[in-house]
């Protein structure tokens, strides 16, 4: 019977140490998940703070230390004042050991924090900022633009002048280069009295053409003549044909022409016929031409 009341009190001194032992587990255990909630709260591997929000930010819901998700700075430009954690100001600038700078565009994003639990944030208007040692980027936001300074708008000038010319025939002491030399006192004038004749001037890039002047040699004597352009000296499109008489003949061009080359081919001219009846032929001779363009 002793032998048996021993081995009672064994099994009761067995089981309070069980129960003492399971306590403990549990007081650990409270203890621990304590300790795991003032992580949450200190911010090591844990939670960031919250970001600034649209209007400058609210106060911080986390004490967030290093190692934390950074905050996305002040959305709309405006400084998180009251976040206490990752708040950036209205330039970017980060603060608690948040490095500023340009934020990528402003995606929602989600990354794993250390102690396991997922933050999702997402970018905004502002720059972002990137975390210190642990920590994930923040998200930014586009930078500003602006429009460019409208152009001014094109200037109407003479292309032609001092350009370099060319004809069919020249003759002595009236040289091709002084039919656009910018003296209406010299002048341009073929060999001889037979037609065709032509001019051409090449401007040295296209331009748009809108109008051509020309001061043949004797105003009140007709002209006959084909102004001709081209972008490349090959192939020439017919622009007009005139037949005119005058100091200074204008010529407007279509709309639309563009060219590099502009030629005036002379195809024929009316006589001279002086006081005793004879008759003259008139040259192809010019003292200037003028081209307006852009």
């Amino acid at each position: 019977m002793r032998e048996v009341g021993r081995g009672a009190r064994g099994s009761r001194t067995r089981g309070g140490r069980r129960a003492l032992q399971l306590a403990a587990c549990v007081s650990l255990l409270v203890l621990g998940c304590s300790v795991y909630d003032t992580s949450l709260l200190s911010g090591r591997g844990g939670l960031s703070a919250t970001d600034a929000g649209a209007d400058g930010g609210a106060s911080s819901l986390f004490d967030a230390g290093g190692g934390g998700l950074p905050s996305d700075g002040g959305r709309s430009g405006k400084a998180g004042e009251e976040n206490q954690a990752y708040a950036g100001d209205s330039s970017g600038a980060g603060t608690s050991g948040v490095e500023a700078g340009a934020g990528e565009a402003g995606a929602t994003m989600q990354e794993t924090g250390g102690s396991g639990v997922i933050v999702t944030y997402g970018g905004a208007s502002g720059s972002g900022g990137r975390a210190g040692d642990g920590g994930a980027p923040a998200a930014g936001g586009a930078g500003p633009s602006s429009a460019g300074a409208a152009g001014n708008p094109p200037v109407l000038k003479e292309l032609a002048k001092s350009k370099k010319a060319t004809a069919s025939s020249v003759q002595t002491g009236n040289d091709i280069a002084e039919g656009n030399d910018g003296d209406s006192s010299t002048r341009w004038c073929a060999v001889s009295p037979a037609m065709p004749q032509w001019w051409r001037v090449d401007l040295g890039a296209g331009h748009e053409l809108t109008q051509v002047v020309i001061k043949f040699e004797h105003p009140q004597r007709k002209y006959t003549y084909v102004i001709e352009t081209s972008l490349d000296d090959s192939v020439y499109m017919q622009r007009a044909t005139v037949n005119g008489t005058g100091d200074a003949q204008t010529v407007d061009m279509p709309p639309g022409v563009s060219a590099r080359y502009l030629r005036v081919t002379v195809t024929a001219a009316s006589p001279f016929t002086d006081a005793n009846g004879g008759v003259y032929p008139t040259w192809a001779s010019f003292w200037e031409l003028r081209l307006y363009g852009y």
